[in-house]
């Protein structure tokens, strides 16, 4: 929601701050009234006015794509900035580690690309900082999901939590919360944490094959959805 908000104010400002362009030239208009040139400058002034808009219709027509990108980017930039790195899981120290050891990792979390992949995101986030632990928590699915025709009478679905100092870190709203917060907040059971000495030698991929017979059995017995044969 958070997101949506900022972007909704991004593209307006943008949008703002181009079509105030054409009112500078205006000022010189009201300057001149009254003097012989102002017939002069008020044309002028009308045709600039007319290419301007010209120009900017033919933009937003066939560069409306690159307009939305940009417009994103600022918006994805202003969230980070603002909420995720708001928080004890993460601070803005760790932050600059990550985008310095690990900037396919920093580059996933600053664009909300890490939704969806809160195991891989989450291991790495320990694996590049050798601190804290990843949890996994059954977490209650939402209204839309359980109305889904495709609703397999599982309430509950495995997910991926970066904790540290009491604090966690979530891959759905890119955002930190302490931990008991985020708990009650997710409705979620929790089955098990994981510290850097548990992954150290292993690859993700290691560690996830070590994991998954247990992850698919407590599920099972917790009406929880495991992770998919992707993952």
């Amino acid at each position: 929601m958070h997101l949506c908000i900022i972007r909704f104010i991004t593209l307006v400002v943008f949008l703002i701050a181009i079509l105030i362009q054409p009112l500078i030239p205006s000022v010189i208009v009201v300057s001149c009234e009254g003097s012989k040139d102002a017939l002069i400058t008020q044309l002028a002034l009308g045709i600039y006015m007319l290419i301007y808009f010209g120009i900017f219709s033919l933009v937003l027509i066939f560069f409306h794509e690159p307009l939305m990108t940009f417009s994103d980017s600022v918006a994805q930039k202003i969230y980070f900035w603002i909420y995720t790195t708001r928080g004890k899981a993460l601070s803005k120290a760790d932050f600059e580690t990550i985008r310095i050891s690990n900037p396919d990792l920093y580059d996933s979390i600053l664009t909300q690309d890490c939704l969806g992949y809160c195991y891989t995101t989450c291991y790495e986030l320990l694996n590049t900082l050798k601190k804290g632990e990843i949890e996994f928590v059954a977490i209650k699915k939402s209204s839309l999901e359980v109305k889904d025709p495709a609703f397999d009478g599982r309430y509950f679905k495995i997910h991926v939590l970066y904790i540290n100092n009491g604090w966690a870190f979530d891959t759905y709203s890119q955002q930190q919360y302490p931990l008991s917060t985020l708990h009650r907040i997710l409705k979620a059971k929790v089955y098990k944490s994981f510290g850097f000495n548990d992954i150290c030698n292993k690859s993700f991929y290691e560690f996830r094959d070590e994991q998954r017979p247990g992850i698919n059995e407590w599920c099972d017995a917790n009406n929880c959805d495991s992770f998919s044969d992707r993952i």
